[in-house]
Parts: C-alpha cells; structure tokens; sequence
C-alpha cells in the first residue's frame, strides 16, 4: 500500500495542476447538481413493527381530528409572577388581554379563533389549569402545514405570537410559547469557534502561516464537496436535519488532523533532501497508510449504524461517512498538490518567537515523556485507568430519552413540568378499535378497571374513555407522576401493556398504548438490544484492520478495552453534566434525559475517531520496531515523532466538537459536548498513557501474533518498506533548517 500512495502523493505533487483542476470541476459540477435536485431536510423518526407505532397509527385513523401530524401547532403558556392565581386581580385582565391578542393570529380558522378562550376558566380549566392556579396552558392548532424542515407558519403569525407575549408581560405575568409559531433563536456559529481554535493550535504547531492554512483549507474542500453529495441524496432519501451538521462536524474534525498528520510527515522529509516530489510521495506513503486505515475504521463505524434498522440513524451515518471518504481523498491529493502549488514557500511566512531552527538531537518533551512511560510504566497506567473510573461512576444514572425541543421552546416547557409534573407533556395514549368484531364496550369498562388504579399515575391523569365521531373507538390519556425517560414511567408502561394485552385476548378488540413515553421506551429497546451486535461488528472489522496494520493480537485488544473505558469515562461525564447538571454549566431548562440514540451513535464515531491517533501513534512505533528497533526504544522514538503532532489534532477535534456545544439542536450541543470529551479522555490518557504504558509492561510480548494468523494476513507494506531509501540528505525547501514550534 505506501509504494501505491507513494505513487499517487508523487504524481499529485508534480501535477499539482491537473489535481487541483478536476477538483475544482468536480466541486462545481456536484455543487450545481445539488442546488438543483436537493429537496428540504426532514427528520423521521419512525420505528416500524414497535407497538407504540403500531398504536400511533390506529390513532390517527380513528382520531383524524385529533392526531393529525402535518398540522402547526403551538402552547401558550400563562405564569404568574406576582404569587398569586391566575383568575385573581390583575392576573385575571393580564390573561385576557393575552387572549385578545392571540385572536389577531393571521393563520387561524374560524373554528380555532373562536376556541381560543380564557384557559382559566370554564369546565375545561380542571386540564388547562395547574393545581395552584398559578400556570395555564393553552394549546392552539394554525391551519398552517408542516413539510419538512418547513413549518408553513408566516412572519405575519410569529409576530402576532410575539406581540400576544409582550402583551402580558407588560401586564405583570410570564407569557412563554413552544411550538411553530416561536421565534427562531439565532444559531451561533458553531463551527467558527472551533475552526478558530484549531489554526491557532495548527499556527502553533507549524510556527508557519501557510502550512497552518492548508490543512484547513482541505477540510472545507472536502466538507463543502460533501455538502452537496448529502444534497443531492435528499432528493431520493429522508434526509434529518441534523445530517449536514454532523457531516460538518465530523468533516472539520477529521479533515484537518488527516491534513496534519501528512504535512507533518512531509516535513520530516524535507529535513534530509531537496527532491520535494519525493518528500511528499513518501509523506503519503507512510503517514497516509495511516490516515487511509483510520479513516476506514470510521467509515466502518458509521456505516455499520445500518445495522440499527433505523433509517435516520443509517442516513446520518452514511452521509458523516462520505465526508470522511472525501477527507482521505483530500489528504491523499489535495493536500501533496497544494504542497506542489507552493513548494519552498510552505513553511512561511515564519512566525516569530515560534520559530527556531530544528536541532537534530534536541531532547523534546514527547521524547521526556515517552522515556517516562518506558522506565516506569505501571504508575502512569494505574493513574490513567483510575481517571477514567472515576470519570465513568455517573453511568448508573443514566437516562435515554427523545427530547427534540427546540431552544426557543424550552422555557415553556420547564414552566409547563414545573406546573404540572414532568409527565403532563409526555402522557401515555391508550387507543381501543372496536372493530373486526371486537367488543368496545366491555374492553372500555375492563380497561378503566385494571388500570385506573396503577401505581404511578399523577392524580386525576387518567382521563376516559373518550369516543371517535364514529363510535367504534375510544382513547384514554394516562399521565404519568414523573417524567417519560423515569424508572417509575418505565413500570408503568409495562404494567399498562400488560393488561391491554389481556383485555385485547378476552375482548377481540385492539387495545395499543402510544405517546412520548411508549415511543421512547421502544426506541430504546430496540437499539439497546442493537447494541451487542453493532459493537461485534464495528469493533471486529477495526480489530482485524489493526493486526494487518500492527501485525500484533495484543495492541488491538489493548486498543478496544481501553476505548470501552473511554466510552464509559464518556458517558459518565455527559450524565453528569447534562442529566445532574454539574457547575451548573447547563440551564436547568436545558436538562433532562441524554437523547435515546446518543450512545449507539458516539460509540460508532468515536471508535472511528480513536483510532486516527491509535493508527498514526503506534504504526510509527511499529516502523521502528519493524526495522530492528526494541520495543522500549520504538515507543520512545514513535512518541517523540508523533505526540505533538497527535496532542494537536486532539485539541483541534476536541475545539471544532466543543464549539458547537454553543448550537441551539439539542443533538448538536449534546454530540458536541459528549464527542469532546470522548477525545480527551482517548487521545490524552487512552493512546498517549494506557497505550505507551501497557505496551512497555508487557515488552516483546506486546508484538504477539500466532504463526498461522501471521501468514493469512494480507502484507500491505504500511512501514513503507521500499521507501526507506531516499536521496542524498541535503536542505530543507527553504533552504534553513525546518521550522518547528518552540514547544
């Protein structure tokens, strides 16, 4: 493999031109296809063959009027500031000038204007009143259309919403709203924050302006491709809306360590000949066998989330996977044809105070450290696994939910909990479909019988039966005393299923629970019981991709058990500050159960990720080892070539997941947070301590492979066997020593 990407970084440098044109054309041609074709983003988050689907369905067959999905809606919710009810004194007139307001929303039937009334008053109050009279709620459907990504509601009804709010809080409450018609909270820019952090760190790295701007520039040129490949694919696929933001996440990430790891390789090179061309084949021979091997484990990490059956999920991965692809692709062209664009020029201008001249024997801080590891390896590892212990204790808490709120929703939603409980916004819904020759009557009277009185239920949420126009179905609403993602909640549903199971087998009539809480608990199973075979997958394909590249059994096991710590140390965090809200870094509003499909999902990616550093760290280790060194010396020579260089692509992908912690997609902000954390756990104590330190402990042993496992596997030559032989050592491409930071 290095001798044919030898060939392909040594033709990309000397036809830079050529390279660089069919780029260009091709960013072009699949940009204008996608401006074309590309159909608006539309999250979809079905699970067929569950019963809550199952239950959903018969709902909105025999309930049109009421479970219609397509259709804008929006909550009012009223708040008393001043401690006393809302039917009381000035609260009273506050609540009716809001109603007044709202009656001069655009999109309205003639129907729903007139329904929209005091909701604290008159027999309906009972639901749309909290306990204390303090908090009311009302709901209010528009005639707008959703489609898509598309709400339908107009500038002209958001600001009557907006209007009809500052109506009453000039009048002394608390008006907030959730739904379509709220006002878009502006998006920061997320990747902005991170894609600063990053040149800084590259800038530092380089101690050179235009070699830090490469490897950035090569991540756009893959994310903007990639971009328009997604756009096209929602012409033919449901694409979320979330799929080009974990694209671009992802993208930047990978697209500039990859850069990195080949430009740092390419200036190793340059130290000891003027054959340029040379330098950067043999920069993608070698450093880009490892980024070709890293990039397939991610791939292979996100593809293989088909296996989850889910649709959304398969589609978010195959689209962060194209990104990846385009990432090697750029690393492996690109990046030798810019090199060759700017030849002796890369490393300038130099930075001052940064720059100093390359001392051959100069003893770095990686190589003080990865001498460390070798003469005492034991404590160092001891002291990592502890961290990530520790790091990990929150797990036991952990909450799934499905929680897709909006931000500018949220405030309304904490009121509405609050007021409430936490499971007023999230009921079980009971359907019975008397048809087929079922018996309505005896499963309505058996249903509110065997379930009326459950444990859990808040007091009064059990409401019903109540009939369809037709009379040949009821449903019943069931609230649940805690929030949808609780144990309690969890029991409850069991226990409600349970008996609509027998009541459907002595009646003949349907009897399906649907809501929030019963489509969060069968997310749930579902890629739980997913979980085990994903992981064999995932991590078996990586394990056999890392013995052909290490040509070891133990350095991939070592690599998969220390990543299970990570995920765990990942987990545990994550929980801590998003469920128990740690430093109070999370507005309570904000907190709440981590997202259903969160776990499946950042084990895919960071498994992938993890393995970029474990790849490009440990192959060089296994070059030296593999050309006579002994392993002590090769993890000292391997850490000194490479922990700079991976301690800067750890705190770029660690800066570009961090910033959009500031996005207002509650799946961003989370993935963001949790991808973050996932690499300073892995790349800083799992692959620069565990790795190094385990690897001294067990010495010669680390490199065990059985004899007949050895032959089988493919040689694929990642050391660059037939590159070891260069031109004649003369200067670098400045012609003075190489720049290299001052750290």
């Amino acid at each position: 493999m290095a001798s044919f990407l030898y060939k392909i970084g040594h033709f990309s440098y000397r036809r830079w031109w050529a390279v660089l044109a069919v780029w260009i054309i091709a960013i072009v041609a699949i940009a204008g296809i996608g401006s074309a074709v590309s159909k608006p983003f539309k999250d979809d988050f079905n699970l067929p063959g569950s019963q809550a689907v199952k239950a959903q369905e018969v709902l909105q067959k025999k309930f049109p009027e009421t479970a219609s999905t397509d259709a804008a809606t929006a909550t009012v919710v009223f708040q008393s500031t001043n401690g006393q009810r809302l039917t009381q004194g000035t609260n009273a007139a506050a609540v009716d000038k809001v109603i007044a307001k709202l009656r001069e929303i655009p999109q309205l039937s003639a129907a729903e204007r007139a329904a929209i009334v005091n909701p604290t008053r008159g027999p309906g109050a009972a639901e749309t009143l909290s306990p204390d009279g303090k908090v009311a709620a009302l709901p209010i459907t528009l005639t707008a259309k959703l489609s898509g990504a598309d709400t339908g509601v107009t500038d002209q009804t958001i600001a009557a919403m907006t209007a009809a709010k500052k109506e009453g809080r000039a009048a002394g409450i608390n008006v907030e709203t959730a739904g379509s018609a709220n006002e878009a909270v502006s998006e920061p820019p997320a990747e902005l924050v991170g894609v600063g952090v990053a040149l800084i760190v590259i800038i530092i790295t380089f101690a050179a302006l235009l070699s830090a701007l490469m490897p950035l520039g090569a991540a756009m040129i893959g994310i903007g491709l990639s971009s328009s490949i997604i756009a096209i694919g929602t012409s033919f696929l449901t694409l979320g809306t979330s799929t080009t933001g974990l694209a671009t996440m992802i993208g930047l990430a990978v697209g500039i360590d990859y850069s990195l790891f080949v430009i740092s390789r390419y200036r190793f090179e340059t130290q000891g000949t003027t054959d340029y061309a040379h330098a950067a084949g043999v920069a993608v021979g070698t450093a880009g066998s490892a980024v070709v091997f890293a990039g397939a484990t991610v791939v292979i990490a996100l593809c293989a989330l088909s296996l989850t059956g889910m649709s959304f999920l398969s589609q978010m991965g195959l689209g962060a996977a194209v990104t990846v692809v385009l990432a090697v692709l750029v690393a492996l062209t690109v990046l030798p044809a810019l090199l060759g664009l700017f030849k002796s020029i890369i490393f300038k201008p130099r930075v001052p105070l940064l720059w100093v001249p390359v001392k051959v024997h100069r003893r770095t801080l990686g190589q003080r450290i990865g001498t460390a590891f070798t003469k005492h390896p034991l404590p160092y590892l001891l002291a990592a696994v502890a961290v990530l212990v520790l790091a990990a204790l929150p797990l036991s808490k952990l909450e799934l939910g499905l929680d897709f709120a909006a931000q500018s929703d949220k405030a309304a939603i904490k009121v509405q909990s609050d007021a409430f409980g936490a499971g007023k916004s999230a009921p079980l819904i009971a359907v019975i479909d008397g048809g087929s020759g079922g018996d309505l009557k005896a499963a309505e009277k058996q249903f509110t019988a065997q379930v009326k009185g459950l444990d859990h239920i808040a007091p009064g949420g059990f409401v019903g039966p109540i009939p369809n126009s037709k009379g040949d179905a009821a449903q019943f609403v069931i609230v649940p005393s805690s929030g949808p993602s609780t144990p309690e909640t969890s029991k409850l549903l069991d226990q409600v299923r349970d008996k609509a199971s027998g009541i459907q087998q002595s009646t003949k009539a349907y009897v399906g629970i649907g809501g929030v809480a019963a489509i969060n608990a069968d997310f749930s199973h579902a890629l739980t019981s997913k979980l085990p075979l994903y992981l064999v997958v995932v991590v078996g394909l990586a394990f056999i991709l890392l013995m052909i590249v290490f040509r070891s059994v133990i350095i991939p096991l070592i690599a998969a058990l220390g990543f299970l710590l990570s995920i765990a140390a990942t987990f545990g965090v994550t929980v801590g500050f998003f469920q128990e809200g740690w430093l109070g870094w999370i507005k309570p509003e904000d907190r709440g159960p981590i997202l259903v499909f969160m776990p499946i999902f950042l084990i895919g990616i960071v498994f992938g990720l993890a393995m970029d550093y474990q790849v490009f760290l440990v192959s060089r280790m296994r070059e030296e080892h593999h050309h006579g060194e002994s392993t002590h010396e090769a993890i000292r020579i391997g850490y000194r070539a490479g922990a700079r260089v991976v301690t800067a692509a750890a705190i770029i992908m660690i800066s570009v997941f961090a910033g959009f912690t500031l996005s207002n997609e509650t799946f961003l902000k989370l993935m963001g947070f949790a991808m973050a954390a996932a690499i300073v756990f892995d790349a800083f104590l799992v692959r620069m301590v565990i790795m190094p330190t385990a690897m001294a402990l067990l010495d010669e042993r680390a490199w065990w492979i059985p004899g007949w496992l050895n032959k089988i596997l493919p040689d694929i030559d990642v050391e660059g066997e037939n590159l070891r032989t260069v031109p004649t050592p003369t200067t670098s491409p400045s012609g003075e020593p190489e720049p290299v930071s001052a750290g």
